[in-house]
């Protein structure tokens, strides 16, 4: 008598159909019933190495769960690594290169970023304010100013940035050097001293440029102050 195997054919047994299907509505073949058991059987997952070997080990429920939970997540993450292992190794190289080259900007060339986004914030206000500048003085006397020019302005600006970024550098390797390992902090105050100069030079001229343009400024308030202090001021008597 051929068996249950002998009978399905490769197409069958390769994608799990019942080989009486147009008969299981009719009839309840011994065929039927024993296909229908072992396919049962296979759909039913067998559980992994982990929780039959924490099943046995005499810990309370909610350990038991959370060892299950945690060494699911580790296989989980294992077969993730063996299936792309080309992209994380490269993903991994990735950033590993980014976090050495954090460490050596930090290190050699500036650390503090915040400060390095108000730099950039009053770069870009006095590059706003020298814009506003240019035209107002055009549109004043044509002949005499030339109109507001990209190169110009791209020009100014990166020789400007280029300037404070070799001042920082240069003061951060001054303040920050070690010798023998230990960093000598006799030069911290020049660094201190040059960063609040350079956001205080940048926050000057913003002042200068409104200021051309007529507007009420901190330096044109002080200046019309300082003015009006000098020629109201009555002379002295000459008794």
């Amino acid at each position: 008598m051929n068996t249950l195997t002998n009978k399905l054919s490769p197409f069958e047994l390769k994608t799990g159909l019942c080989p009486c299907s147009s008969k299981c509505k009719k009839s309840s073949t011994n065929s039927c019933s024993l296909w229908k058991e072992k396919n049962a059987e296979k759909a039913v997952p067998k559980p992994s190495f982990w929780v039959t070997y924490l099943e046995n080990l005499p810990l309370p429920i909610n350990m038991k769960t959370y060892l299950e939970s945690y060494f699911s997540a580790m296989t989980h993450h294992l077969n993730f690594i063996s299936e792309n292992f080309f992209s994380v190794t490269l993903w991994a190289l990735v950033a590993g290169l980014a976090a050495w080259t954090l460490e050596f900007i930090e290190m050699y060339v500036f650390s503090d970023f915040r400060y390095l986004i108000f730099l950039l914030l009053m770069l870009a206000y006095d590059a706003f304010a020298g814009i506003q500048k240019v035209k107002y003085l055009h549109n004043l006397d044509p002949v005499k100013y030339a109109p507001a020019s990209a190169k110009v302005f791209k020009d100014k600006t990166f020789s400007k940035l280029m300037y404070y970024i070799c001042v920082l550098a240069s003061l951060h390797g001054l303040a920050h050097l070690q010798i023998k390992g230990v960093e000598v902090t006799i030069f911290n105050a020049f660094e201190y001293a040059a960063l609040i100069t350079i956001i205080a030079t940048e926050f000057w001229s913003v002042q200068e440029n409104y200021a051309e343009m007529g507007k009420k400024t901190l330096l044109l308030l002080a200046y019309d102050a300082i003015k009006s202090y000098v020629t109201t001021k009555k002379p002295a008597d000459g008794n």
